[in-house]
Protein backbone atom coordinates (compact mmCIF):
# COMPACT_ATOMS: atom_id res chain seq x y z
CA UNK A 1 0.00 0.00 0.00
CA UNK A 2 2.90 2.36 0.75
CA UNK A 3 4.34 1.73 -2.70
CA UNK A 4 0.99 2.60 -4.32
CA UNK A 5 0.73 5.82 -2.32
CA UNK A 6 4.27 6.69 -3.35
CA UNK A 7 3.40 6.12 -6.99
CA UNK A 8 0.32 8.31 -6.74
CA UNK A 9 2.42 11.07 -5.20
CA UNK A 10 5.00 10.62 -7.96
CA UNK A 11 2.27 11.08 -10.58
CA UNK A 12 1.09 14.27 -8.94
CA UNK A 13 4.54 15.73 -8.36
CA UNK A 14 6.10 14.74 -11.69
CA UNK A 15 3.38 16.18 -13.88
CA UNK A 16 2.89 19.28 -11.77
CA UNK A 17 6.62 19.98 -11.58
CA UNK A 18 7.01 19.57 -15.31
CA UNK A 19 4.18 21.98 -15.92
CA UNK A 20 5.69 24.56 -13.58
CA UNK A 21 9.38 24.09 -14.39
CA UNK A 22 11.60 26.72 -15.92
CA UNK A 23 13.99 26.73 -18.81
CA UNK A 24 15.09 28.75 -21.80
CA UNK A 25 11.73 28.43 -23.52
CA UNK A 26 9.37 28.02 -20.61
CA UNK A 27 6.28 29.46 -22.24
CA UNK A 28 3.20 28.16 -20.49
CA UNK A 29 0.04 30.13 -21.20
CA UNK A 30 -3.20 30.22 -19.24
CA UNK A 31 -4.73 28.31 -22.15
CA UNK A 32 -2.21 25.50 -21.60
CA UNK A 33 -2.77 25.55 -17.83
CA UNK A 34 -6.56 25.41 -18.26
CA UNK A 35 -6.35 22.54 -20.74
CA UNK A 36 -3.76 20.43 -18.93
CA UNK A 37 -5.00 20.91 -15.35
CA UNK A 38 -8.08 18.68 -15.68
CA UNK A 39 -6.15 16.11 -17.70
CA UNK A 40 -3.44 15.83 -15.04
CA UNK A 41 -6.17 15.55 -12.38
CA UNK A 42 -7.65 12.65 -14.34
CA UNK A 43 -4.28 10.85 -14.31
CA UNK A 44 -3.99 11.40 -10.56
CA UNK A 45 -7.56 10.26 -9.94
CA UNK A 46 -7.07 7.06 -11.94
CA UNK A 47 -3.78 6.28 -10.17
CA UNK A 48 -5.37 6.91 -6.76
CA UNK A 49 -8.22 4.62 -7.79
CA UNK A 50 -5.71 1.82 -8.51
CA UNK A 51 -6.63 1.92 -12.20
CA UNK A 52 -3.32 1.79 -14.10
CA UNK A 53 -5.04 1.21 -17.44
CA UNK A 54 -7.24 4.25 -16.93
CA UNK A 55 -4.21 6.26 -15.81
CA UNK A 56 -2.32 5.20 -18.95
CA UNK A 57 -5.23 6.34 -21.12
CA UNK A 58 -5.34 9.66 -19.25
CA UNK A 59 -1.56 10.03 -19.76
CA UNK A 60 -2.12 9.57 -23.49
CA UNK A 61 -4.61 12.44 -23.39
CA UNK A 62 -2.04 14.63 -21.58
CA UNK A 63 0.63 13.73 -24.14
CA UNK A 64 -1.65 14.56 -27.08
CA UNK A 65 -2.63 17.86 -25.46
CA UNK A 66 1.02 18.81 -24.82
CA UNK A 67 1.95 18.12 -28.44
CA UNK A 68 -1.04 20.12 -29.66
CA UNK A 69 -0.36 23.01 -27.26
CA UNK A 70 3.30 23.09 -28.35
CA UNK A 71 2.22 23.22 -32.00
CA UNK A 72 -0.08 26.15 -31.18
CA UNK A 73 2.66 27.98 -29.28
CA UNK A 74 0.89 27.76 -25.91
CA UNK A 75 3.78 25.73 -24.43
CA UNK A 76 7.44 26.35 -25.17
CA UNK A 77 9.65 23.55 -26.47
CA UNK A 78 11.62 23.15 -23.24
CA UNK A 79 8.50 23.05 -21.10
CA UNK A 80 6.82 20.58 -23.46
CA UNK A 81 9.90 18.35 -23.45
CA UNK A 82 9.94 18.37 -19.63
CA UNK A 83 6.25 17.42 -19.44
CA UNK A 84 6.68 14.67 -22.03
CA UNK A 85 9.67 13.28 -20.09
CA UNK A 86 7.56 13.30 -16.91
CA UNK A 87 4.79 11.45 -18.73
CA UNK A 88 7.32 8.78 -19.67
CA UNK A 89 8.49 8.52 -16.03
CA UNK A 90 4.93 8.30 -14.73
CA UNK A 91 4.08 5.62 -17.29
CA UNK A 92 7.03 3.57 -15.97
CA UNK A 93 5.73 3.96 -12.40
CA UNK A 94 2.22 2.79 -13.30
CA UNK A 95 3.47 -0.78 -13.22
CA UNK A 96 3.83 -0.38 -9.44
CA UNK A 97 0.20 0.58 -8.91
CA UNK A 98 -1.78 -2.40 -7.61
CA UNK A 99 -5.02 -3.09 -9.38
CA UNK A 100 -8.34 -3.88 -7.83
CA UNK A 101 -9.56 -7.38 -8.42
CA UNK A 102 -12.98 -8.89 -8.47
CA UNK A 103 -13.43 -12.49 -7.47
CA UNK A 104 -16.11 -14.37 -9.29
CA UNK A 105 -17.41 -17.71 -8.15
CA UNK A 106 -19.68 -19.93 -10.10
CA UNK A 107 -21.78 -22.75 -8.76
CA UNK A 108 -22.98 -25.77 -10.65
CA UNK A 109 -26.64 -26.66 -10.59
CA UNK A 110 -27.50 -29.50 -8.20
CA UNK A 111 -27.41 -32.97 -9.72
CA UNK A 112 -30.75 -34.50 -10.73
CA UNK A 113 -32.37 -36.77 -8.14
CA UNK A 114 -31.13 -40.30 -8.27
CA UNK A 115 -33.41 -43.00 -9.62
CA UNK A 116 -33.44 -45.80 -7.09
CA UNK A 117 -34.89 -48.30 -9.54
CA UNK A 118 -38.36 -48.60 -7.92
CA UNK A 119 -41.33 -48.95 -10.21
CA UNK A 120 -41.74 -50.30 -13.68
CA UNK A 121 -40.61 -47.18 -15.50
CA UNK A 122 -43.89 -46.48 -17.35
CA UNK A 123 -45.10 -43.70 -15.02
CA UNK A 124 -48.63 -45.12 -14.93
CA UNK A 125 -49.13 -45.47 -11.21
CA UNK A 126 -52.47 -44.83 -9.59
CA UNK A 127 -51.17 -41.85 -7.63
CA UNK A 128 -51.97 -43.30 -4.24
CA UNK A 129 -49.10 -43.44 -1.83
CA UNK A 130 -48.45 -46.16 0.71
CA UNK A 131 -48.46 -43.89 3.71
CA UNK A 132 -50.62 -44.11 6.79
CA UNK A 133 -52.50 -40.95 5.94
CA UNK A 134 -55.98 -39.99 7.14
CA UNK A 135 -57.64 -40.25 3.76
CA UNK A 136 -59.74 -43.18 2.56
CA UNK A 137 -58.53 -45.50 -0.17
Amino acid sequence: MKRAAGCVMFVAVALTAAACGGGVDNTFTNEARNELGPLVSQVRSRAEGYDPNGAALALNAVRRAVVDLRNRGAIGNDRADAILASIHDVRQQLGNVPTTTTTTTTTSPPPPPEDHGHGNGNDQGNGKGKGGGKGKD
